[in-house]
């Protein structure tokens, strides 16, 4: 402090400061204790049987086979788009 006065508003100011910061630990403490945070990992994972993929395979292909067949209004960027959209899902 520049005078070494400590006024009353100074020490108001403090209270605040110190009631901020405890009321902060409290709630990182509250947080820590709290247990729907906590993530969980995904225990069944989706098995296709080879009938279940051929059917999707199909279904698949006969869209892309509407999608190039069929004269949608659709423009040359968008038409690039759903292009790029069915290359990538075939190939993953």
């Amino acid at each position: 402090l520049v005078n070494k006065t400590i006024t009353e508003q100074t020490l108001m100011r403090q209270q605040q400061i110190m009631t901020r910061l405890l009321e902060h630990e409290k709630a990182q403490m509250q947080r820590e204790k709290d247990d729907r945070r906590q993530s969980t990992e995904a225990h069944e994972v989706l098995q296709l049987s080879k009938p279940d993929l051929e059917k999707y395979k199909q279904l698949k292909d006969k869209s892309i086979e509407t999608l190039n067949n069929s004269p949608a209004p659709f423009t040359d960027f968008y038409r690039k788009k759903v292009n790029d959209y069915f290359y990538n899902t075939d190939n993953k």
